[in-house]
């Protein structure tokens, strides 16, 4: 060590590393296992989705859920927000954009690609929602069937709408709605970032029901309370015809944290052992090197002799132990 004090400083410096690099790799695995764990108890455990089969059982039934849906399940405990949306049938080729439609759908200020979805208030609740600028719009929108729409923010920046200051408006075809609100991201159902919404209300006025199995209720449950929802909401709807209305409780929690766990430790451990794989072997010690070696062990032998007799490198045919040659050891005798 104190012959080669920078070799020293580089064999401590890699065990270092290797060590450290698998203590933080651990560290990351616990955090992320955490994380993914209460991800898991907050969205998927307290969502409840709640589809129309009415087609199923009677082609003639039309849309299963009543108007009023969302007062309805307020009154079942554990509901947090409830609201039935669907994405609206438009005719092939409507516009959507910031001006009245003049060239079609690709003239400029349209959004293509873009879709108008009709949610009850309940139901923009329910996807948790954080706005950018402007606010929801409510239960008055509903009643009075208004014209207004919330932008998603994929839809807004494509319209270039960036500011309700100068109160903007959006077309639909030729129907204008007045924006009072832009999405800047959701908790549940991303997909809706990239369309505009309408109250419920006034997009059955304008473009009519929904078509059979089209539309579908979103519920946001309080933690815990998933599964009893999900077995009381369709009663609760239609009690008539609660066969017309199938609810889909979340995946059993306790299943799939432990198979998601038990995936990022295996992968997380592995990286782990790779660091420390990596750390041993890029260390710079060489236990085989001559320098760890005491004299007599590189390879050279002394010959003694009378007093006044020369060293000499040893007359024995195999080579040297470690390739190096022996021949500086030599010097002149003494005279």
């Amino acid at each position: 060590m104190l012959r080669r004090p920078g070799r020293a400083v580089l064999t401590a410096l890699g065990t270092v590393l290797g060590v450290g690099s698998f203590v933080a790799v651990l560290g990351l695995t616990a955090t992320i296992s955490s994380q993914i764990d209460g991800r898991f108890n907050v969205l998927t455990a307290t969502e409840v989705s709640v589809a129309d089969v009415a087609a199923q059982h009677d082609p003639f039934a039309g849309p299963a859920f009543p108007a009023d849906a969302g007062q309805r399940l307020h009154q079942v405990a554990g509901i947090a927000h409830a609201g039935v949306l669907w994405t609206v049938r438009l005719d092939p080729g409507t516009p959507i954009g910031a001006l009245p439609p003049a060239g079609g759908p690709g003239a400029a200020g349209t959004a293509g690609g873009t879709s108008v979805v009709a949610a009850s208030p309940g139901a923009v609740a329910a996807l948790a929602p954080t706005l950018r600028q402007g606010r929801l719009y409510d239960e008055y929108a509903e009643r009075g069937h208004l014209r207004v729409a919330l932008l998603g923010g994929g839809v807004a920046d494509r319209l270039g709408i960036t500011t309700l200051a100068t109160r903007p408006v959006v077309f639909v075809g030729e129907e204008p709605f007045t924006v009072c609100g832009i999405i800047g991201d959701v908790e549940r159902r991303p997909e809706h970032l990239l369309s505009v919404l309408v109250p419920r209300s006034t997009a059955e006025e304008l473009w009519g029901p929904p078509g059979p199995s089209g539309a579908h209720l979103l519920i946001a449950t309080e933690l815990g309370a998933a599964r009893q929802v999900a077995g009381l909401a369709p009663l609760a709807l239609r009690p008539d015809h609660p066969e017309y209305l199938k609810a889909v409780p979340p995946p059993d929690p306790r299943l799939l944290r432990s198979g998601v766990t038990s995936d990022l430790s295996a992968l997380f451990l592995l990286l782990a052992g790779i660091c420390l794989v990596i750390g041993a072997v890029g260390s710079p010690p060489r236990r085989s090197s001559p320098s760890w070696n005491g004299p007599g062990r590189s390879g050279c032998a002394v010959r003694w002799g009378p007093a006044g007799a020369t060293w000499r490198p040893s007359s024995s045919p195999s080579p040297p132990r470690w390739g190096r040659s022996a021949a500086w050891w030599e010097r002149p005798s003494a005279s």
